[in-house]
C-alpha cells in the first residue's frame, strides 16, 4: 500500500513488477496477499520458500515471515540445511530459527559434511562457517 501512497512509478502505472523472484514464489505471494494464507500447504520447496522470505523481506511482511520461519524449521534436512543458514546469515528476520537449524547441523554432522554442497558451503561463506565450528565446540 506504502508504494501506492507516494509519488513513485508503481503509483503512476498502478502496478508493481516484482522481477527477483519465481514465478511460483510470485503466484504464492499474491495468494497471500489476497487470502491470507499460502496456496499449497504444506509447502515443501526450500527454493520456493527462500524466494517467499526474500518477498516477505522487501515488502516487509512479518506474518508471511512468520509463516516462512515455521516451513523452514518444518523441512529442514540434511539436503538443505546450509541453504538455510545461508538464508539466516542474509536475512535478520529469520535469526530466530538459527538455534534449531545450528542444532540440527550439529545433530546431522557427519551426515552433513559428505555432502557435496559442503565444500562449496566452505570455500563460499568463511565466517558462516568459523561461526558454526564455535557454535559446535560449545
Amino acid at each position: 500500500r506504502a508504494m501506492f501512497a507516494h509519488d513513485s512509478k508503481e503509483n503512476a502505472e498502478s502496478s508493481v513488477h516484482i522481477g527477483d523472484s519465481t514465478p511460483e514464489a510470485v503466484e504464492e505471494f499474491l495468494f497471500f496477499l489476497y487470502h491470507g494464507r499460502l496456496q499449497r500447504v504444506p509447502l515443501t520447496s526450500v527454493d520456493v520458500t527462500a524466494c517467499l522470505v526474500h518477498l516477505a523481506s522487501k515488502y516487509q511482511m512479518g506474518v508471511l515471515m512468520g509463516i516462512c520461519k515455521d516451513i523452514l524449521v518444518d523441512i529442514v534436512d540434511v539436503s538443505n540445511v546450509l541453504k538455510m543458514m545461508k538464508m539466516v546469515d542474509k536475512y535478520p528476520e529469520l535469526s530466530e530459527i538459527s538455534v534449531k537449524l545450528g542444532s540440527f547441523f550439529k545433530e546431522n554432522f557427519e551426515v552433513i559434511v559428505i555432502n557435496d554442497d559442503w565444500s562449496e558451503f566452505m570455500a563460499t561463506n568463511p565466517a558462516l562457517v568459523t561461526n558454526l565450528l564455535r557454535a559446535f565446540a560449545k
